[in-house]
């Protein structure tokens, strides 16, 4: 938080520096924008109504002095009440706009922010691969601007998103990474944070010592840096649940009362009715459970304001089984129901739309009724000049309808014709399109044999020279072995038949060696980002298929193998997006990040349901390749919404010891 206030006031100094406006009027109205950032960010964790009103205002007087650097400062704080809120949606609106608006102003490090706040709200929303692909970039940036505490906070983030994928063995190596930079800054607020999660991540792996070290770690880095009651709050709440788990329940109500005591300075309404539900199910489980039902009823208040069905629906479950414990079972029944009614909240509603309307036709019924009976009470005089009046109105109704009939015939004649003449052209454009989608179609079909061929070529022509060429001098050297008893008899023959034996030894070994680069062509001389450089120029000659390709720290050596597999790899996955994915932009990232590779290959075609083509497309030989490596490979793709595939592949040890060497010369 104190980074974001410097940034601002940073940003209003140049802000002054570049207006026209008179100094004084800036300094006044640059004092104002400062004093509403203050006030917001005090506010945000103690009172998210207020926070509104000074980020509004701050927003408001951004806009007016067309200050697009405090704008994007007060959006990014409007995109936090949104997530501490748990509106995620919205949350991700304020901070692309945000990272919009610094982009735009190239403001390092605050993109690196924005980044880092989007790849959060996608944690939450459970699109792992895209979260991953934004912390990456944050990590890039980072490393590349010597940004440690955005490097330290974009690790600690991919630590995060590897537990919620339940990759323990990535997540800690990750957390592990974070903790090493944190360490190094003796930046306590990102020890607490990166301990946290060490703590969280035990929990997963059921190691309750471990666990519970790393958590009151965290619990002393907090403390020390006066980190905010938030996150404080969420900790002790964490080691509660921690307690709960391993029925320390004595311990667990210790931490779950200084959360509460917390919470009092705290408007985190979720959070605050999440704790709630968890001190009443630890009551439930010690069997005190009036104990536990006090808790529970305070929980559904604060949940319902919160409009969280999920966490209203286990709450009520809770509530529903304490009742029966109790013996109270039409309570525990009602509660039941709600709770049944939540799971089908979708459900219920058809439902009450259908009861609305046949209240409605039943109550229309009745009325007809109602009037046919006062009618059948009228005087004789009364019904025969009603029938005069309609008669008179029937006629006039006619003439009027006999009028729109001629004018709507008149009238859809002519939209006929319209329609018709706009369906021709539809059809003209139609049959364009459909010949040049075959056109670029056949292209795209033509670079993919013809990488196909080269590859396949190649190979055919090494084979050769290894079978046929190879044996014949094999063969050869094998004759002339025969004739070397006769050669030693004649001296003066001797020796130039022993060179003639060591230029064909030489000259076997040159085909082989020839064999062999034309198998592993440009990859063996030149490695794996040439390689793919040069598949990138072939793809690109179209000029129908845009390839991008990024890499960060690649001067790191790699073994040959590796890149060889990696690279074959690339190659079925880009041939596959030529083949299926009707794309128009490829996008390839190659890192190395301490001691793994990792390799993203992204493209914004028509995607594939991932559950019905496991087992097509070459995926089988992709994960052979990968599981050679003793990688693994993570698949994000929808129908209609592109393809992102992610390979993490850990550098074999000889290439670290070569690194290592490198850096100590």
């Amino acid at each position: 938080m104190k980074q974001l206030l410097v940034s601002i006031f940073i940003i209003l100094h140049i802000w002054i520096a570049e207006s026209s406006a008179s100094v004084p009027v800036l300094l006044a109205k640059a004092t104002q924008l400062k004093s509403l950032a203050d006030s917001a960010n005090f506010y945000v964790y103690k009172d998210l109504n207020k926070a509104n009103i000074f980020i509004s205002k701050g927003i408001s007087l951004s806009d007016n002095l067309k200050n697009d650097s405090a704008k994007a400062a007060f959006m990014d704080l409007q995109g936090k009440v949104k997530f501490i809120n748990g509106n995620y949606i919205a949350a991700l609106q304020h901070y692309e706009s945000s990272l919009y608006l610094r982009k735009k102003n190239n403001l390092y490090p605050l993109i690196i922010t924005s980044l880092i706040n989007i790849g959060n709200v996608y944690e939450k929303l459970g699109q792992y691969p895209t979260a991953l692909k934004y912390f990456l970039q944050a990590f890039q940036k980072s490393d590349s601007t010597k940004d440690e505490v955005n490097k330290g906070t974009s690790l600690n983030c991919l630590g995060i998103i590897y537990i919620s994928m339940q990759h323990f063995t990535s997540a800690s190596m990750y957390l592990n990474q974070s903790k090493q930079v944190y360490t190094k800054l003796n930046y306590k607020p990102g020890l607490g944070i990166v301990n946290s999660n060490l703590g969280l991540l035990f929990r997963f792996e059921n190691n309750f010592d471990s666990s519970e070290y790393y958590y009151k770690q965290a619990e002393v880095n907090y403390i020390e840096a006066k980190k905010n009651n938030s996150d404080l709050a969420q900790l002790y709440s964490d080691i509660g649940g921690l307690y709960t788990n391993y029925e320390y329940h004595a311990k667990a109500m210790e931490y779950y009362n200084k959360a509460l005591a917390l919470h009092k300075d705290l408007q985190d309404v979720k959070s605050h009715a999440y704790l709630l539900n968890n001190i009443g199910v630890s009551y439930h489980d010690q069997g005190k459970f009036k104990d536990a039902l006090v808790y529970l009823k305070q929980a559904e208040d604060l949940a319902n304001k919160t409009q969280n069905i999920s966490l209203i629906t286990d709450i009520y479950y809770n509530i529903s089984s304490a009742y029966q414990e109790l013996g109270q079972y039409k309570i525990a029944l009602d509660y039941q129901q709600q709770y049944s009614d939540l799971k089908d909240t979708l459900f219920t509603k058809e439902s009450n739309k259908l009861i609305a309307e046949m209240r409605q036709k039943y109550e229309a019924d009745q009325s007809e009724k109602e009037i046919a009976k006062l009618r059948t009470e009228k005087t004789l005089q009364q019904n025969i000049l009603t029938i005069r009046t309609q008669q008179r109105n029937l006629i006039f109704l006619s003439a009027v309808m006999t009028l729109i009939a001629v004018s709507f015939f008149a009238y859809s004649y002519r939209q006929k014709l319209r329609l018709k003449n706009i369906i021709v052209q539809q059809n003209e454009e139609k049959n364009r399109q459909q010949i040049n989608d075959l056109l670029k179609e056949q292209e795209i079909k033509a670079i993919s044999a013809m990488i196909s061929g080269q590859e396949q070529e190649r190979q055919r022509v090494a084979q050769d020279l290894h079978d046929r060429l190879g044996s014949l001098l094999s063969t050869v050297k094998l004759n002339l072995g025969g004739l070397e008893k006769k050669m030693e008899q004649s001296q003066a023959n001797m020796e130039p038949y022993k060179r003639g034996i060591l230029l064909l030894d030489e000259a076997c070994s040159e085909v082989r060696k020839i064999a062999y680069d034309m198998a592993s062509g440009v990859l063996q001389k030149y490695g794996f980002v040439t390689s793919v450089q040069e598949l990138k120029k072939s793809i690109e000659s179209s000029n129908k298929i845009k390839v991008n390709l990024y890499t960060h720290n690649t001067e790191i050596p790699v073994d040959k193998d590796t890149e060889i597999n990696l690279y074959r790899v690339a190659q079925e996955l880009i041939s596959n997006i030529l083949k299926h994915a009707n794309a128009t932009e490829i996008n390839i990232q190659y890192n190395i990040i301490d001691g793994n590779i990792n390799l993203m290959v992204e493209d914004n075609g028509i995607g594939f349901d991932i559950n019905k083509s496991a087992k097509g497309m070459g995926i089988s030989n992709i994960h052979a390749r990968v599981n050679k490596l003793d990688g693994n490979i993570i698949y994000d793709s929808t129908p209609e919404s592109g393809t992102t595939v992610i390979i993490n592949v850990p550098v074999k040890n000889s290439a670290l010891l070569n690194t290592a060497k490198m850096f100590t010369v």
